[in-house]
């Protein structure tokens, strides 16, 4: 029993060995496949030639039998794929190595093509119609010699593509041409500033000196104004308050022609009285002279 069960997995391997050979095709390094009977029921069998020395038991019949004796009976044909049709295990090794050297490059071309499609870049295609429109607004801009619309559309194509390199040709030649436009457009716009700058100076300075002429002008004006009108002196009477002389003449006036409208009667003498006190006392303070002109 003990050998019995020490010879079933053995068995196992030599028929899955048979199996592999006769899919495959191929010899697996001068492994020699004994094909044998079983000589109670003659089942087919087949062994590895390292098991000559032992003993085997029939699946169908269950019965052991030794393997020296069923090769010594004849009832076993040693057949091994290193020596049984040479040509036929050639071809097929053929077949393997030429499928593994095609099946590498293939591969291989695979992997490539793979990573190409997968990371190609395609920025230039998703904003070809951007790029154009630039192009021509940047075309029209220098046909009308309009340098500030050129400039503005070079310099938004510019900053849009940026470091990229424009593989299309067409494409490349039409940015090619707005870099070319861009400089002398560039230059012109900085001159046509500068002269405008210079121009505007110049114009500031001017009108800056027509205020200070103006201005001086009209503070001589004044002066000779101010040296044509009779200078007002001011009096102080005998309370203290301040008198100006124009207002205190014309106050006197305005008494006189109130007086002089009135009828002949007592109250018209009143008032002469009264306005005959205030000039004289106007007089006086006249003669104790202003306290200040102006």
């Amino acid at each position: 029993m003990r050998a019995v069960q020490r010879v079933r997995p053995s068995f196992q391997r030599a028929a899955f060995g048979v199996l592999w050979t006769q899919i495959l095709g191929v010899g697996t390094g001068g492994f020699v496949a004994l094909n044998l009977r079983c000589p109670i029921c003659s089942r087919a069998a087949a062994v590895p030639d390292s098991w000559l020395e032992g003993r085997v038991r029939c699946k169908a019949c269950q019965s052991v039998y030794s393997v020296r004796d069923a090769v010594q009976c004849g009832e076993s044909s040693m057949l091994s794929d290193d020596v049984s049709a040479p040509e036929e295990r050639m071809s097929r090794s053929d077949k393997l190595i030429w499928g593994f050297g095609l099946g590498i490059p293939v591969m291989f071309l695979i992997v490539f093509l793979a990573y190409i499609f997968g990371t190609r870049d395609t920025w230039e295609a998703d904003n070809y119609s951007k790029i154009t429109d630039l192009c021509e607004v940047i075309e029209s801009a220098i046909v009308k010699s309009d340098d500030t619309a050129a400039v503005a559309g070079c310099e938004e194509l510019f900053r849009f593509i940026g470091d990229r390199k424009i593989g299309a040709e067409y494409l490349a030649e039409r940015v090619d041409a707005a870099r070319k436009a861009y400089a002398p457009a560039r230059t012109r716009l900085d001159e046509a500033r500068r002269s405008r700058e210079t121009r505007e100076l110049a114009e500031r300075q001017e009108r800056e000196a027509r205020e200070q002429v103006e201005s001086r002008q009209r503070e001589a004006r004044e002066a000779a104004d101010a040296a044509r009108r009779p200078r007002e002196r001011y009096y102080r009477d005998r309370h203290g308050a301040i008198m100006s002389e124009s207002e205190t003449e014309y106050k006197l006036s305005e008494i006189r022609r109130n007086i002089a409208a009135m009828p002949d009667t007592l109250e018209r003498a009143f008032r002469e009285g009264q306005l005959r006190a205030l000039e004289k006392e106007w007089d006086r303070i006249k003669r104790d002279g202003p306290v200040w002109e102006r």
